[in-house]
């Protein structure tokens, strides 16, 4: 059963058995500056719950979601790259340049044996 919110946040009045769940999914956001959270939200409801119960009416609260703003900071991850990276190449090349003089060193021993 679809139904759509009004211009207070609630949606028109309908029957819903107490203690029975059903799940409620918002389709579209309140406007454009928030994307719609499209998870399903289990409800079930219960007459004696006085976080959600408001003058017998059930009151589920979806929290908007906010779009990245125009610069993009939506959130902030650390920056990486440069010097972080740049040492860890270093260190890959002596890694891998050790390993290969020992290979040849070890070859070389071999072939002197024989």
């Amino acid at each position: 059963m679809k139904k759509t919110t009004g211009a207070d946040g609630l949606t028109p009045e309908y029957s819903a058995k107490a203690g029975e769940k059903f799940w409620a999914v918002e389709t579209q956001a309140p406007s454009n500056d928030y994307t719609p959270y499209n998870h399903p939200i289990e409800v079930k409801i219960d007459k004696t719950d006085n976080k959600h119960m408001q003058n017998g009416v059930y009151i589920l609260t979806v929290e908007n979601i906010a779009k990245a703003d125009v610069d993009g900071k939506w959130f902030n991850l650390p920056k990486t790259g440069a010097a972080g990276i740049f040492i860890f190449a270093v260190l890959g090349v002596v890694f891998v340049g050790a390993g290969t003089v020992m290979a040849l060193r070890r070859r070389n021993g071999r072939e002197e044996e024989k």
